[in-house]
Order: structure tokens, then sequence, then C-alpha cells
């Protein structure tokens, strides 16, 4: 998408000292959020799909890193919204991978293609990165949204295979490190058990083990007291 740099150009011109150069890059951003999200409902493909949740990051980005007002209030909830519709077909595509390994142990079904799995894993991090604006921006006062609206969807990950294992690690650790003290304390205590069981497995899976590290990282930083510094290090040596 060129739309990403247009709207980096345009928040530059403002920071230049250009008259309405914010003000354009936010009219641009408008007018293409609802283009977007038809595009976003219509796109089954991950690749494309990815690319579109990506352009949104892009956008989150820019706001916090430039400071400049680029999403009102409502449009900020359509931005949330369209995260939870491509969570949901991850939940229908994982569910129907489940399926098909099903019957491959039975013999019938095909393998899981790696070029998919790749393609899903580039999506997840997007999903998750989103989050981490989100929070980067808001804090605790987003928080409750994220709960309603993606979170149900990020706990399912916790039981899944290992890219969503690490995936959910990763939006737990950003929910301790940027998500405000209640939420520090509360998913600590959530995360705490899947870092100390992902760390134990030693099972060759990368991505888990080094989402776990990153988690383990923030609750130790974050987490306060229900994390201490000998229970750090002992799962810092597993």
């Amino acid at each position: 998408f060129v739309m990403g740099d247009a709207v980096k150009a345009l928040v530059a011109a403002a920071k230049a000292g250009e008259q309405g150069g914010e003000a354009s890059a936010a009219s641009l951003v408008g007018s293409v959020l609802k283009p977007l999200s038809e595009a976003v409902h219509r796109e089954k493909e991950l690749e494309p799909l990815d690319g579109m949740l990506s352009v949104l990051l892009d956008v989150l980005r820019l706001q916090r890193l430039e400071g400049c007002a680029l999403l009102s209030p409502p449009q900020l909830n359509g931005l949330v919204a369209l995260l939870k519709h491509a969570l949901h077909l991850d939940a229908r595509r994982t569910a129907a991978r489940a399926d098909a390994a099903a019957e491959e142990e039975e013999g019938e079904g095909a393998a899981p293609d790696e070029e998919e799995l790749d393609e899903e894993w580039e999506l997840l991090l997007t999903a998750v990165h989103t989050m981490r604006e989100l929070l980067r921006l808001h804090g605790a006062t987003i928080v409750p949204t994220l709960e309603a609206q993606l979170l149900p969807a990020v706990g399912q990950w916790l039981a899944a295979d290992e890219n969503h294992q690490a995936a959910s690690l990763y939006a737990l650790a950003d929910l301790v490190e940027f998500g405000g003290q209640d939420a520090a304390k509360r998913y600590t205590q959530l995360a705490l058990p899947h870092i100390h069981a992902a760390v134990a497995l030693e099972d060759g899976k990368q991505k888990r083990t080094a989402a776990a590290a990153h988690a383990l990282g923030a609750v130790g930083k974050h987490g306060g007291k229900l994390l201490s510094r000998a229970a750090t290090a002992d799962a810092a040596a597993r």
C-alpha cells in the first residue's frame, strides 16, 4: 500500500512547518478507513490481509512517534473492530486446520502447509503489534476495550499451536508492560504458568521459547511482588 508512505509524507510536512500537513494526513486516513474496512472483510488470503492490517499499524505507530492526531475515537473503535474480525477469521482457520489434522491421523487429509503457517505467523505478529501500539498510546484506558473485543480470542491462543501460544505470550507481556498497574498484576498471574510451562518443555519450539523469555522479562520488571527475583532467576535458568 502507498497509503502508509503518503501519511508519513504528510506528517513529515507538518513537522517541517508546512501548513495543513497533519490535518491532511488525518483526512487521508479518514478517507480510506471505510474502503480499507470493506477490503479487509472481503479478503480471505493471509498475505494481503496482513498488508492491510499493517497499514493500520503504521498509522498507530506514526501517531505515537510523531505525536499527531490521526484517528478520532470512533475511528479507533473501527480499527479495533477490524482487528477483531481478523482474529475471528484466524479462529475459523485454526479450527479448520484442527479438523484437517484429525482427518490426517485417520489416514485422510493433508499436512499443514508450511508457507501458510509462516504467513499466519506474520499476521499474528501484526495483530499483536497493533494491540501493543494501542496500549502504548492509550495505556490503562484501552485495556477494557481490548478485554471485551480482542482478549477472548487471544486467551484461546494459549491452548493452540506454537504460533498462537507465542503470539499470546507476547500479547500478555504487552498488557503487563503497557496496560497499567492493575493489568500488570492481573496478567502477570495469567502469564506465569504459561511462561514456566514454555521454558520447561525444552521441545525446540523456538518461537514459543523466545516469546516466553520476552514475557518473563516483562513480568520481572513490571509484575511487582508476584514474581520474585528468585523465581525470575529460576525461570531464566531453565
